[in-house]
Formats: C-alpha cells, sequence, structure tokens
C-alpha cells in the first residue's frame, strides 16, 4: 500500500520524513546525485504525487536542487525541520491565508450569535481554559490544544451547528499552520495575551468590545504570519 502524504509532524509529512531517513542510513554526501523520482517511487514504496510534493518541500527549504534532465542533488545534509516554521509558512502560504480567511468570517459572525446573557457564562469558561495554559517555549503542543478550546467555546456558544461543524472541519488544515505560528518568538505569549483581553470583554458584557478584541486577535495571527514568510 502507497504511503499517503498526511502530515504527522510540524512541518513535516511522513514521505518528507522517509525522503530524509534515506539520506541519512545512505550517508548521502553533500551535492551528491540522489535516485531519480521513479526510484524513490519504487524504494519508499510511495506514489508519485506525494513524492513530488515531498520534492517541492525539500526543495523549497534548500535540501535539495533538482536540475530538468539532470537529477536530484544534495545540497544540505543539518536539516532540521523544526527549525523552519517560516519556510513552511511560505510553502503553503495561499492555503493558509484562504483558510484564515474562512476562520476570521466565522469566529467574528459567532461573536454576534452569541447572546448577551450567555456572556458571563462563556467569560467563566474562557478564563478556566487560560487557567490550564503554559505559555513556555516548551508548550507548544499544550497551546495549540488551547487555541482550539478557547475559540471552541465560542462557536459552542453561538449555538449555529452549520457555523461549528464548518470551523471543526478546519482544525486539522491550521494544524501545522498553529504550530509554526507558535514557533515565531513572542507570539504565544501575544496570543495568551488576545486570549485574556476577549476574556475580559465577555465579563465586560459588551458584545462591541469583544468584537473590538477579536477583531485584532485575528488581525494579529494574520499579520504575524505573513511577516514571517520570506520575502
Amino acid at each position: 500500500m502507497k504511503k499517503d502524504a498526511q502530515t504527522v509532524g510540524p512541518y513535516i509529512t511522513p514521505v518528507v520524513r522517509l525522503i530524509l531517513d534515506y539520506v541519512r542510513a545512505h550517508s548521502c554526501g553533500l551535492d551528491e546525485r540522489l535516485p531519480s523520482e521513479r526510484q524513490f517511487a519504487h524504494l519508499l514504496d510511495i506514489s508519485r504525487n506525494s513524492l513530488r510534493e515531498a520534492m517541492k518541500t525539500l526543495q523549497a527549504l534548500g535540501v535539495i536542487e533538482i536540475k530538468r534532465g539532470s537529477g536530484i542533488y544534495l545540497r544540505k545534509k543539518d536539516f532540521n525541520p523544526h527549525d523552519h516554521a517560516s519556510l513552511w509558512l511560505l510553502i503553503h502560504r495561499t492555503e493558509i491565508l484562504d483558510i484564515l480567511t474562512v476562520r476570521e468570517t466565522l469566529d467574528m459572525r459567532a461573536i454576534d450569535l452569541v447572546p448577551l446573557e450567555k456572556y458571563l457564562d462563556v467569560a467563566a469558561q474562557l478564563r478556566d481554559c487560560l487557567d490550564h495554559i503554559d505559555p513556555t517555549p516548551s508548550g507548544v503542543d499544550a497551546l495549540r490544544q488551547h487555541d482550539l478550546a478557547f475559540h471552541t467555546i465560542v462557536r459552542l456558544a453561538a449555538g449555529n451547528k452549520v457555523l461549528y461543524d464548518i470551523c471543526n472541519s478546519l482544525n486539522g488544515s491550521i494544524y501545522d499552520e498553529r504550530r509554526a505560528l507558535f514557533s515565531i518568538p513572542g507570539q504565544m505569549r501575544r496570543c495568551v495575551a488576545d486570549h485574556r483581553r476577549i476574556m475580559e470583554c465577555y465579563f465586560s458584557g459588551s458584545r462591541d468590545a469583544v468584537y473590538q478584541a477579536m477583531s485584532d486577535h485575528l488581525f494579529g495571527v494574520r499579520q504575524a504570519i505573513e511577516n514571517a514568510m520570506p520575502r
């Protein structure tokens, strides 16, 4: 059975990992010519489409160079995918920004749908969510879970199943985006600070204040991602 390209790490797919493992296992040297696309697909038992996507990623990260009519060459051996958040964001720029646009629209609409009488209950749930977060560099995964839980509280309070289901369907798509985002220096603490402001606005009972706080938060997320992308 051919292996698919479902993401399992912060910025790499199983196919990318297989290629990197092959390079290490065979002690490939810098500038060495690697197996052809057809050979790699056979050696690693992967589909050509998945292989091409993996090669695209590795070439964008500078690990390999693909010369048409010549072959695939290894250009970098000290590659650590965890250190390349900005490049991962660049590779997936269009998809990420499209998802952000949908998310922004739905999250702002959710605020309109939350009844004012639910504000204190929502605020209490958001506070409890914030009380269990670890905003340290070692807490990237925990913050990703927190971010999902935080926004889910508001979406559920909106009481619109279609809106909730659409947002829920996007969760898998934003997994790596959130991992990359929270790898940007200072972004974890900014996210937590934004969430605290949103919580406080719910306690205030002002829809306008909540709307502004959420708008500022979503704008900040978009700006951080766009600024992190290499020019």
